[in-house]
């Protein structure tokens, strides 16, 4: 997964619409005229179309500068002031679906015949892309994915990751200490409108959310506040520390920061838990979307967002099912070409790979990682026509998740970088580092990303961002359905001939992934509880899942369907393409078309496919070649 686009693994379940108070000293007030006429570029009928996509998309992405911070784009787009917190504000939020609605408006007031086939199909994306994000306005009030546990997560990663490269940012980021206070009550005040709409977390996310609010109100052995010891501080005071700014102004500034978080930033989680605690003698159990009143309607929008398709629930539910079934035997077909009994269980595989792992930590990992891509590199001319110019290496961040990929800057200045702190995690150790590399790197996100940064692509199908607040990414089933496809398509390139273990554990996490779609559909569209999930993911993968990872489902729901189901499109695309082609089907122009498409919805680049294949039809009278 990657930093820029669809942000970090470890972020997954962020996925909060919170309202922040008018701010004032250093927060924005809302707007006195409509978006309409303050936001949208000036005479929008008369300028070029490729001028109008580009400046109206930007205009949409600076009502949210938080987020352009923390997806390392706010220089791209020119925000401001970083010390202003976005405004979340209801009158604000209004006023932003305003804005979409009537970019949307504008848009199809463009005569779409008259474009060339490539700004054709950029018209096609852009509209569906403000459509998808106007179908979110009436969930506004009931949309559960918000909730204390997701505030805590966000913040967390923005605050703990904020640039402190100079001193304007440095005080940025004090500045938003200062005035965290009333950005919290609004936000608490968002959480009461939510439950009056309905949107009551279930008692499991409220437990998780109270166990992550605490260390947040760090206190001394008196039971009073100690600033010190909050995350906001300690992650201000290690990076000053390594930034070279002189003694004295490092002191003032974190005198300052300790004001701020025993006057505002400790006291305002105070109150948060203070919140969640009485949510809870009114939560239930219950996991689905039709606890709510338009739980349906709700779950539809949610699944065509975060698939970008019209599937219904139940073809997901069944092909999910049916995949499963297939990928467990390939793996037994794996097992036994290492020797193992072809009739084990699901779970007697998960102990095998258990016993035949070594872990690798530290600079042998960072080696085994750098011998794993220099291979693939040297592999993919045999299946691809044009790879991207910039390079990628592997950076260490001690701080990191276990791996993360964040694309090259946009002027190609640098590489695209695969980030790791080369420490085994349970999920990701030595049997899993090609899987994993594959997914990151090559041939999964560098090389979609890093291209799609060379292309000369308008932003909305180059660089789609994710809301730090409302984690609604755009085309994610096509940035993740590739890293997904580039993992098995590294099998077909024969780097896991030498490494069956490997390629075990490929169609492991397949298989773990695969399931998360039978259980998402199975939670919100067939009622199940989490028992009955937690149940079925022991049966199909051996392995019994922890209670939080019932999060994912209650917190995204449709999500867990988006990469899988992003995968199937491109091998489904691909397998139509070799039936009508034949022997005139070509692997390098096939993977030219996915990737110099940009990210898209999945019905267009399904319709690029068909269109690629008609095009090689129609040079060839025969039909076939």
């Amino acid at each position: 997964m990657s930093l820029r686009w669809i942000v970090v693994v470890g972020l997954l379940l962020l996925g909060l619409l919170i309202a922040v108070p008018p701010l004032v000293d250093g927060v924005r007030p809302s707007q006195a005229v409509s978006p309409a006429e303050a936001d949208l570029p000036v005479g929008p009928s008369e300028m070029p179309f490729r001028a109008f996509v580009e400046e109206s998309y930007r205009c949409l992405q600076l009502r949210d500068p938080d987020t352009l911070l923390f997806s390392g784009a706010a220089a791209d787009y020119g925000v401001e002031d970083p010390g202003v917190w976005s405004d979340r504000t209801s009158e604000y939020l209004q006023e932003t679906y305003a804005l979409e609605e009537e970019t949307l408006r504008s848009l199809r007031s463009r005569n779409r015949a008259a474009l060339d086939k490539g700004n054709q199909l950029t018209y096609d994306v852009y509209a569906w892309y403000l459509d998808d994000l106007i179908q979110w306005h009436g969930f506004a009030h009931v949309d559960y994915c918000n909730n204390a546990y997701d505030l805590q997560s966000a913040l967390q990663s923005f605050m703990t990751t904020f640039p402190l490269d100079s001193a304007a940012y440095v005080e940025a980021y004090l500045r938003r200490l200062a005035t965290f206070g009333p950005w919290m009550d609004e936000a608490i005040e968002g959480f009461r409108r939510r439950e009056a709409a309905g949107a009551l977390p279930p008692q499991v996310l409220l437990r998780l959310a109270l166990a992550s609010i605490e260390p947040s109100v760090p206190t001394d052995e008196a039971g009073g506040r100690n600033p010190e010891d909050s995350l906001f501080y300690t992650a201000l005071r290690d990076r000053l520390q390594t930034t070279g700014f002189a003694e004295e102004a490092t002191e003032g500034w974190l005198a300052e920061a300790r004001a701020s978080l025993a006057e505002s930033v400790i006291p305002a989680f105070e109150r948060l838990a203070v919140y969640v605690t009485d949510q809870q003698s009114r939560a239930g159990d219950a996991l689905s979307a039709s606890r709510l009143a338009d739980g349906t309607e709700f779950y539809a929008a949610s699944l065509h967002h975060h698939t970008t398709s019209d599937w219904s629930p139940q073809t997901i539910h069944e092909r999910a099912r049916a995949e499963v079934d297939r990928i467990v035997g390939e793996m037994r077909s794996c097992a036994e070409t290492m020797g193992w009994p072809p009739d084990l269980t699901i779970v007697e595989l998960n102990q095998r790979i258990s016993e035949a792992n070594t872990p690798i930590e530290g600079d042998a990992l960072l080696a085994e990682y750098q011998r794993l891509i220099d291979r693939s590199m040297a592999a993919l001319p045999a299946c691809f026509a044009r790879l991207p110019k910039a390079g990628v290496v592997v950076e260490v961040d001690p701080y990191s998740t276990f791996a993360y990929y964040a694309g090259p800057p946009p002027d190609g200045s640098g590489p695209g970088r695969m980030i790791t702190n080369l420490v085994s995690v349970i999920a990701y150790t030595a049997y899993d580092e090609p899987v994993l590399m594959h997914h990151e790197t090559v041939p999964g996100h560098h090389l979609q990303i890093a291209l799609a940064l060379e292309l000369d692509l308008v932003n909305v199908r180059r660089d789609t961002l994710t809301s730090l607040y409302d984690w609604h990414p755009a085309f994610q089933p096509y940035v993740e359905g590739w890293a997904l496809y580039g993992e098995g398509l590294a099998a077909e390139m024969g780097l896991y001939d030498d490494d069956p273990l490997g390629n075990l554990c490929r169609l492991r996490l397949e298989l773990q992934r695969t399931a998360r779609s039978v259980v998402d559909t199975g939670i919100h569209a067939y009622g199940w509880t989490w028992d009955d999930a937690a149940s079925y993911l022991e049966s199909a993968t051996g392995v019994r899942p922890r209670p939080s990872a019932a999060l994912r489902y209650f917190t995204q729901p449709g999500q867990s369907c988006g990469y899988t189901l992003g995968m199937w499109t491109i091998r489904d695309a691909r397998r139509r393409a070799m039936d009508r082609l034949g022997d005139g089907f070509d692997l390098r122009e096939f993977h030219r078309v996915v990737l110099e498409a940009g990210p898209m919805p999945l019905p267009l680049l399904d319709r690029c496919v068909d269109e690629w294949i008609r095009e090689r039809l129609s040079s060839d009278p025969a039909g076939r070649s």
